[in-house]
């Protein structure tokens, strides 16, 4: 009953892994626009089918647990999207802090 789903959020959790990329590169200042297309469309198209499913097929046909489901999905992309958009500004440039060197020898307990 929930195989409708799994291509609508197995879209969205590539959309999301570009948007990390798009992130990762924008704030070192590294182009993106060949990461932030193919991101938009990963984050739109299944959004749109996810919708067009909602509102054509379940909502219609009573399939409760496809529409509690798709909905909480989409609510769930919804907010990272627009909380990607809220930090987008803030992070170019911004790199985290270097991590310490590691220790020369590692001790192993026998």
């Amino acid at each position: 009953m929930l195989w409708p789903l799994f291509g609508a959020t197995n879209q969205l959790l590539a959309g999301l892994a570009l948007m990390v990329a798009t992130f990762y590169l924008w704030r070192r200042n590294k182009t993106i626009a060949f990461l932030a297309i193919p991101t938009l469309v990963m984050m739109l198209m299944p959004c749109w089918a996810m919708t067009y499913n909602l509102i054509f097929d379940w909502i219609p046909g009573g399939n409760w647990l496809l529409i509690g489901f798709g909905t909480g999905i989409l609510a769930l992309q919804v907010w990272i999207f627009v909380e990607g958009l809220l930090i987008w500004n803030r992070v170019r440039g911004v790199l985290e802090p270097e991590l310490p060197p590691l220790p020369a020898e590692v001790p192993v307990s026998a």
